[in-house]
């Protein structure tokens, strides 16, 4: 008995390719509607334009024009002052195709021209979406407030460690246990001399493992690691895999200590955390010195970035402080806390 054609792979491919064929058509359908609604926009800026400088026009008449143009086309009266303003701004138009109308809206909230063309010209290049192009362009949350600045953030030294007795591990017999941050132990290593917790420690990476030597560390300095930024959660939090050293890695959600970033909900909290993930997605990694807890159990972190390739240490030592960052572009406000 012949197989049923739904059952053929000649017929599955057949499917693929007339779906392929369907979306390929939506999408060109959608493209060119996009490309007509702009130029459309722009021709109706250009009739306007024209008529209102066809005459010298009384005080207010202007305004009304606008109205009556609205109620008889039935078209929001902001929507006919964008389309004059289009005109205006790009005389002389040539539509790009990946542009739509909303990023030339957008682009209007920019009145000087040369800055106007440096944005025009770098969202064609990076391909900015809409929706980052306006918070991108939105005006910081804290515009025109007076900004304030954080205590100095004290500066850590990575893969330095205390030593916690073993009677202060969970019970544990060994003499000595490696405090690794973040609540975990480690079963401390050999070392060359004998283990005392009046000194700090680092590794040293040998053929055999890792081995403990004693450090010119203060205790200021501890709880300071490398760290992958996994993902912007909003302006002031971060999922993050840190390098805990001895070849340890955990992943754990920070706060950043000190700031308090508007809330995802807003139009400023979706800025803010645009920004972040842009100043982060160019660095490799961060170097972040961790402290106590918020009541949502997040650890709070000092964030500290500098150039692809730099040593982490010298990052931590003289990095650019993200936490401060954010305050000075108006993405956050000193938290109260």
């Amino acid at each position: 008995m012949p197989k049923a054609p739904a059952a053929t792979s000649d017929y599955q491919r057949l499917l693929a390719d007339i779906r392929w064929e369907m979306a390929r058509g939506i999408k060109t359908v959608e493209e060119l509607l996009e490309r007509q609604k702009v130029l459309t926009s722009w021709n109706i800026g250009r009739d306007i334009n024209k008529y209102l400088n066809s005459r010298p026009w009384p005080r207010g008449v202007i305004g009304r024009l606008y109205g009556d143009l609205a109620a008889d086309l039935k078209i929001n009266t902001r929507t006919l002052q964008q389309c004059e303003q289009f005109y205006r701004y790009f005389p002389r138009f040539k539509h790009h195709k990946n542009l739509k109308w909303s990023h030339y809206r957008f682009l209007l909230t920019v009145r000087d021209r040369a800055a106007r063309e440096r944005w025009l010209k770098r969202v064609i290049l990076e391909k900015i979406p809409c929706d980052d192009l306006r918070l991108m362009l939105a005006p910081p949350a804290t515009a025109g407030k007076k900004r304030k600045t954080l205590p100095k953030p004290a500066r850590g030294r990575l893969y330095a460690f205390r030593l916690i007795p073993a009677g202060k591990a969970a019970g544990e017999t060994f003499p000595w246990f490696v405090d690794m941050g973040f609540k975990n132990v480690l079963e401390a290593p050999p070392s060359a001399a004998k283990l005392q917790n009046k000194y700090l420690y680092t590794s040293v990476k040998t053929e055999q493992g890792y081995r403990l030597r004693a450090a010119n560390a203060k205790t200021g300095e501890l709880f300071t690691y490398q760290a992958k930024v996994l993902r912007v959660i909003d302006g002031d939090t971060l999922y993050v895999s840190i390098d805990q050293g001895f070849g340890l890695r955990i992943r754990e959600k920070l706060r950043l200590k000190g700031i308090d970033a508007p809330e995802m909900s807003t139009v400023a909290g979706r800025r803010a955390q645009t920004w972040l993930k842009k100043r982060l997605d160019a660095r490799g990694y961060a170097v972040v010195k961790t402290h106590k807890t918020d009541k949502y159990d997040r650890y709070l972190a000092d964030v500290f970035i500098g150039p692809n390739g730099q040593d982490p240490q010298q990052i931590a030592s003289t990095g650019a402080y993200v936490n401060q960052e954010l305050i000075d572009a108006g993405h956050a406000g000193v938290a109260a806390y």
